[in-house]
């Protein structure tokens, strides 16, 4: 089958103008993007439309590639992690299909215009959050179109780890105002799995400060002048900002929607706490992590070195000390043998890891006591 003479001449001064184009086939039409106007080119197929299709796009593909198979061709090598460096974007853009625009979508270091184009042939909440991954299109003009797309996009999320995405990337803009991540906040009452966007993204500055722990003026008196990185992050988990990070955590460990939420918050709290774990050190069994918070807390203190300092200073804080020193050291590794032995979600999910996940939300709560 061939295109009709009528469409081929069409669609050649279409790929000769357009800078991006994009099939309908709903409408059985070719759109193509010429600066800020859209050219539409109605086809007449001289046979069945999906068959007629196929020639379009591979007369799409000779001119963006020089072959009609270029695209299947490229097709095989693009995977949403691949690696398409050495392929022109703007020809991506010119085949009329959207896992091209998608691939595209992919590229390091986009520009604007790159990005516009793109997100004029898909703009969906995914490539919304590929897009955004690159400065000049979030201080462009598209950077807050993306923004709010996401944000008014988030209650059709049907996958948690998409929404704390979106939730983390957004707020990594800079372009929301106090009213909209408030408003974030209070959304992320009713779907708890808000929170570990906010936790990924700006630990130290949730919107919401809770009151102090009873005990932190005390403590901060005696240790305010210390350069000892244990007791500044105890002092800042006993600060309001402290309290509020910790009851987020708690509130989404007691809950989680599935796994990807559970590893997602884990690799949040891991990140947080990351310049304090000890290197070269793995804990994939929640006992011996136990085992080796009360050991550090309680055993001899053969020498100097920051843990034992502060366990010096404030004696009276041991037992919030191991709470934190167990926080630090986990992560997703904690739960990495029971997920991959399961699909499980919801209830059922959190029945099989509450072993795993209890004295974490105890040392959360140890750590929420008021004096």
């Amino acid at each position: 089958m061939q295109l009709s003479s009528e469409d081929s001449l069409k669609l050649n001064v279409l790929v000769a103008t357009a800078q991006a184009v994009r099939i309908d086939e709903v409408q059985m039409c070719v759109l193509g993007l010429t600066g800020e106007n859209v050219a539409k080119v109605e086809l007449h197929p001289t046979g069945p439309n999906d068959q007629y299709l196929r020639c379009v796009r591979a007369f799409l593909a000779t001119a963006a590639f020089g072959s009609p198979t270029g695209y299947p061709l490229h097709l095989r090598h693009w995977t949403r992690c691949g690696d398409i460096r050495n392929t022109n974007p703007e020809s991506l853009l010119m085949l009329g299909e959207e896992e091209a625009a998608v691939a595209a979508s992919r590229i390091a270091d986009l520009s604007d215009e790159l990005a516009r184009r793109i997100w004029w042939i898909v703009p969906t909440a995914e490539v919304a959050r590929f897009l955004l991954a690159n400065p000049a299109v979030i201080a462009g003009r598209l950077g807050p179109i993306l923004v709010n797309h996401l944000i008014d996009y988030l209650p059709f999320e049907t996958e948690p780890i998409a929404a704390i995405d979106s939730i983390g990337l957004v707020l990594g803009t800079g372009l929301l105002g106090a009213p909209q991540i408030n408003d974030l906040w209070q959304k992320a009452k009713r779907r708890n799995h808000y929170y570990v966007g906010f936790l990924r993204n700006q630990p130290c500055g949730l919107p919401a400060s809770l009151p102090a722990h009873g005990g932190y003026p005390k403590l901060v008196a005696r240790l305010a002048r210390t350069q000892n990185r244990y007791a500044r992050e105890l002092l800042y988990l006993l600060s309001g900002a402290g309290q509020t990070f910790l009851n987020m955590c708690e509130r989404v460990l007691t809950k989680p929607a599935d796994q990807d939420v559970v590893v997602a918050l884990l690799d949040a709290m891991a990140a947080h706490f990351g310049s304090l774990r000890r290197p070269g050190e793995v804990w994939t069994d929640i006992e011996d992590l136990k085992d080796y918070a009360v050991r550090a807390c309680m055993g001899p203190r053969l020498r100097s070195t920051p843990l034992t300092d502060l366990l010096e200073q404030a004696p009276e804080w041991q037992t919030e000390i191991g709470a934190m020193l167990l926080l630090i050291h986990a992560d997703e590794r904690l739960v990495r043998q029971q997920f991959a032995s399961t699909d499980a979600v919801g209830s059922v999910m959190r029945h099989r890891i509450a072993p795993l996940i209890a004295p974490l939300v105890r040392s959360l709560q140890t750590l929420q006591a008021r004096a």
